[in-house]
């Protein structure tokens, strides 16, 4: 990965006692904080973002899972109904 996002070194990694300072810091892995440095980056600003993995996309690429993984909705389903009683809560997980 010489040339990768992910080669060592464009990774800073602070010795004991070493403080930086930045006027914008953005917590997280995730695609949106990613968007957000990207963001600041090209409008100029000077941004640290702090990750706890060398991987890009936090939750979206350590939890996602194919749909394949999801039950099949029974044939007769209707999103605009009500189903509180009618989901076999074990089956299914609506958010």
């Amino acid at each position: 990965m010489s040339n990768s996002i992910l080669d060592d070194r464009f990774f800073t990694r602070p010795t004991d006692g070493q403080i930086f300072s930045f006027p914008i810091l953005i917590v997280g892995g995730s695609t949106a904080a990613y968007s957000a440095t990207l963001g600041a980056l090209k409008a100029g600003a000077n941004v640290c973002l702090v990750q706890p993995k060398q991987i890009l996309g936090g939750q979206f690429t350590t939890q996602a899972l194919p749909a394949s993984d999801d039950p099949q909705l029974d044939k007769k389903f209707n999103p605009g109904e009500i189903y509180e009683d009618k989901v076999d809560r074990d089956k299914y997980a609506f958010s």
